[in-house]
């Protein structure tokens, strides 16, 4: 079918089968969320160069990431969130230099994807970066009916608009796997980012400080490891975080900020300090061993040069002693020595 319409809302129905193939030159937004549609999605969207708004979230899609709409330059809304997708996002067959490079709102959640976290992708979504906020409350197009529900600290919260400075990663509930990419914490206008319930470990990067702009992170349900950097106690943006649920260790970080989150550390036995009820033992030993090396070096280097001193001074006068013979003074000291020893020797007989 070939349409000259911009938008296509057929959203919150009952319609199922496979989603037609909608091909225009002219569609910016295409909203199916909440219907019954199943099968893959069609190759039609890939030839929408003005495509900026596909939502096909809570449906019954399935097959691997369409990775193609990455062609599209000015996409910058892609909801694909409960349906039945699965495998690897970024995969080695795709020869896309720059994929979304307009992308603001990433909603994958509730699928089955697996594998490590798209690094490539994170990378080249200039969208989220260096966003400039002017203020003026403006939306993401001239349609302002347009909503989203974002997924934060397990609740589901409904925005009616869609700010043109919001920017959203929700990964949540998949089968995500290794490390947190580097290349996520580039992401500096980030505003909202949810990795929790996948299989994620390894440590939390240093560099997440980086997110200065970030309202919400959580990292929740993963097997995430090692110290709480302390990047992350210095973002002063921070509303919400969650952090349970992970085989975490150490002291949390001190910070204003840190401190509030009641319940955003537990199920990590290994951690401890406000504002959990659990303190750190021995919670200065690092450094009173630091020190404690430091002055053991420092007196060791003094107890050495004292040794050093009195060899030279005992050199000295042995040197002089022999040279010119034993002094007067030294003369009656022994010789009062040897009296006193003497009178005890004829006591005791």
């Amino acid at each position: 079918m070939n349409f000259s319409l911009e938008v296509m809302d057929i959203g919150k129905n009952n319609f199922n089968g496979t989603i037609p193939h909608v091909c225009g030159g002219n569609l910016r937004w295409f909203i199916l969320n909440g219907n019954q549609f199943e099968g893959k999605v069609p190759s039609c969207f890939f030839k929408c160069p003005e495509l900026e708004v596909l939502d096909l979230g809570n449906n019954r899609l399935t097959g691997a990431f369409p990775d193609q709409l990455g062609r599209l330059p000015n996409l910058k809304v892609l909801v694909l969130r409960s349906n039945k997708f699965h495998g690897l996002m970024e995969r080695s067959s795709s020869m896309i230099e720059h994929p979304f490079p307009s992308l603001s709102v990433l909603d994958l959640s509730q699928n089955e994807f697996g594998g490590h976290l798209p690094g490539k992708y994170f990378q080249n979504f200039d969208g989220m970066k260096n966003v400039v906020k002017d203020g003026k409350n403006t939306y993401l197009s001239t349609y302002n009916f347009y909503s989203i529900i974002v997924v934060v600290k397990g609740q589901q919260l409904w925005f009616e608009k869609i700010s043109n400075d919001y920017t959203i990663i929700d990964l949540s509930g998949n089968k995500f796997e290794g490390e947190i990419p580097n290349e996520i914490c580039t992401l500096n206008s980030l505003i909202v980012l949810n990795l929790s319930n996948n299989h994620l470990n390894g440590r939390i990067p240093r560099a997440i400080g980086n997110l200065s702009e970030i309202e919400s992170l959580d990292l929740s349900w993963n097997q995430l490891s090692g110290k709480i950097p302390q990047s992350l106690a210095d973002i002063t943006n921070l509303e919400v975080l969650n952090l349970s649920q992970n085989l975490l260790v150490g002291r949390i970080p001190g910070g204003t900020q840190l401190s509030t989150f009641n319940t955003s550390f537990e199920g990590n036995p290994g951690l401890c300090g406000f504002p959990l009820p659990k303190k750190c033992e021995h919670a200065s030993a690092p450094q009173l061993e630091v020190d404690g090396e430091k002055e053991s070096v420092f007196t060791w280097k003094v107890v050495m040069l004292g040794y050093g001193c009195e060899t030279l001074v005992g050199l000295l006068l042995g040197y002089f002693m022999l040279s010119t013979g034993r002094p007067k003074w030294l003369n009656a000291i022994v010789d009062e020595i040897e009296h006193v020893i003497q009178r005890r020797q004829n006591k005791r007989r």
